[in-house]
């Protein structure tokens, strides 16, 4: 195959770039070349020593994850956070993958965010006053402590 000659801060930039994500070479064996219209990988084994430690850990990770994503059918990633599951699940649905840690972190922040009137239990969050909230059921509370039934005076 053809190869092309880069500079070493195009390689870095390139590299550096690679560990977020811009595709790496079919099969995770390193960076596409930079040349338009050029197939050619540049292999991980022919760059690694001009690579700074911290940029040699995180591509490497993200090669490795490359490849047995390659090698498992059905691998999915969360959107938010990347885990990475096999499913059983047909790729063609569509479906969405968020994993349990982001489910669960969301939970918890909904918890911490997302206030319940107690008398006609509709939500709401406090983007911004005071504490002193009232629902349109006419039922107030304090959005920090959720004592029902304040008055503007109150402070906890």
């Amino acid at each position: 195959p053809q190869s092309h000659p880069f500079c070493r801060d195009c390689i870095l930039g390139l590299a550096s770039a690679a560990v977020g994500e811009i595709p790496l070479a079919k099969g995770g064996i390193g960076l596409r070349c930079m040349m338009t219209g050029c197939d050619n990988p540049i292999l991980y084994s022919e760059i690694y020593k001009l690579l700074p430690e911290n940029i040699q850990n995180k591509l490497e990770e993200r090669m490795f994850e490359e490849s047995i994503g390659m090698a498992l059918p059905n691998l999915e990633r969360c959107r938010k956070c990347n885990f990475a599951i096999q499913m059983e699940v047909d790729k063609k649905t569509n479906k969405v993958f968020d994993c349990p840690g982001c489910k669960a972190h969301e939970k918890k922040l909904n918890e911490a965010v997302v206030r319940k009137c107690p008398r006609c239990g509709v939500q709401f969050v406090k983007e911004k006053g005071c504490n002193h909230v009232t629902c349109r059921c006419g039922m107030t509370q304090c959005y920090l402590c959720r004592q029902t039934e304040i008055q503007h005076d109150h402070f906890c």
